[in-house]
């Protein structure tokens, strides 16, 4: 950068000695202080890298990227203002496990995103942590998520179910994502789908055109037209569902990582999201009482709920949740000596089966155990209200 030397710059502007700009003065032949080509260019040059750096896509009209890049450079979110439908784009919250092996199911692997091995088909899908500097680009973090598809199937797919539908009617939706295979190539679709729930319409999809992933980290993106719901009907528990699918039959180790959705056609980079805020985000879906990072059924005390009850009642196991849960949720003790599911410690060291909930709702619950000595009580539980 350099300040205005142009003939026409104002000497000593500010007291210290600097050159700057002045307006002009016809009475006083007083000329304005041109721009320079080579100012001009370091100006949009300098700002527009600035962006870039951050993660940023140019946008001709948004006054507020530079604000935005000095704020995620400087290590900031970029507040509430949340732009990225998808929750735990980073893949930075693995409530249930930090590895598990599907074998033609479809279910919760990082948390909120679901993966489907397809029937007949069998993945590991695990918690991955790129190496100091090895980051496709600064936005992401240090998590990805590594898909081994060892056996082919059939209907292989990965999505996360947005809680949306009435929101998204006849909107643009664009999705990302940063993509890889560690060897060979690997042909992907795009994939939306709206599935209205229990009792409403037959489920719509919509696909996009396929992408080439290959063994150096590319950003992907797709816009969908999401098909409109009049004249549709809206049962329980609908979502809309997007992510992409995989060839049957296919064997391949894929990594995800950046994952963004955003209504529109913008082409938005990468928005990570702070971990406090896409925590209680993702709290609505699922909680547990172990550390973030503790899979369920781990023998620990860490965090464990307890209490001194006098009945057969755990009154004191109501546990009020960080917010409220999208439904009433469905709950799996744990016995924090053993690990055992469907038990808790009571008395400390023998294990109770658990046989009912009470005061269950989406804001708290609580729980009733079988008929033992009353006495001191420790349990772990996971909530789960997953779409």
């Amino acid at each position: 950068m350099h300040r205005p030397d142009h003939v026409t710059a104002k000497a000593n502007f500010d007291g210290l000695g600097h050159n700057g700009y002045q307006g002009r003065n016809p009475t006083l032949g007083i000329p304005a202080t041109i721009v320079t080509v080579d100012q001009g260019n370091e100006f949009s040059e300098g700002l527009s890298r600035l962006c870039e750096e951050a993660g940023l896509t140019l946008v001709k009209g948004d006054y507020n990227q530079i604000k935005d890049a000095v704020r995620l450079l400087g290590g900031q979110t970029l507040g509430l203002d949340v732009k990225n439908l998808f929750i735990n784009g980073s893949f930075r919250f693995w409530q249930r496990w930090q590895s598990v092996t599907l074998n033609g199911a479809i279910d919760i692997t990082a948390s909120r995103w679901k993966v489907h091995t397809g029937t007949g088909g069998v993945g590991t899908i695990s918690k991955q942590t790129f190496a100091p500097g090895a980051a496709p680009h600064v936005s992401l973090g240090e998590s990805y998520l590594q898909w081994a598809q060892t056996t082919g199937g059939t209907g292989v797919r990965m999505e996360q179910r947005l809680e949306s539908m009435e929101e998204l009617d006849g909107q643009n939706l664009t999705e990302g994502f940063w993509l890889r295979v560690t060897s060979g190539t690997l042909s992907l679709t795009p994939r939306l789908a709206q599935d209205f729930g229990a009792g409403g319409s037959a489920t719509v999809v919509v696909t996009g055109t396929p992408i080439t992933v290959t063994t150096t980290w590319t950003r992907f993106k797709n816009v969908f037209a999401v098909p409109s719901i009049s004249g549709k009907t809206l049962g329980a528990g609908r979502f809309t569902a997007l992510g992409f699918t995989a060839p049957d039959g296919a064997t391949f180790t894929l990594q995800v990582a950046g994952a963004q959705a955003n209504l529109g056609s913008l082409d938005l980079p990468f928005q990570r999201v702070s971990d406090a805020i896409d925590y209680l985000r993702l709290s609505r879906f699922e909680w547990k009482t172990y550390a973030v990072d503790v899979d369920p059924s781990t023998v620990t005390t860490v965090g464990c709920l307890c209490g001194d009850d006098t009945g057969v009642q755990c009154e004191s196991m109501n546990t009020p949740f960080p917010v409220p849960m999208r439904t009433t949720p469905a709950i799996t003790y744990f016995a924090p000596h053993t690990g055992a599911v469907g038990s808790i410690e009571r008395p400390i060291g023998s294990a109770s089966v658990v046989n009912s909930t009470s005061f269950n709702s989406e804001k708290q619950t609580g729980a009733a155990v079988t008929a033992v000595s009353s006495g001191i009580y420790r349990a772990h539980a996971f909530y789960d209200a997953e779409l």
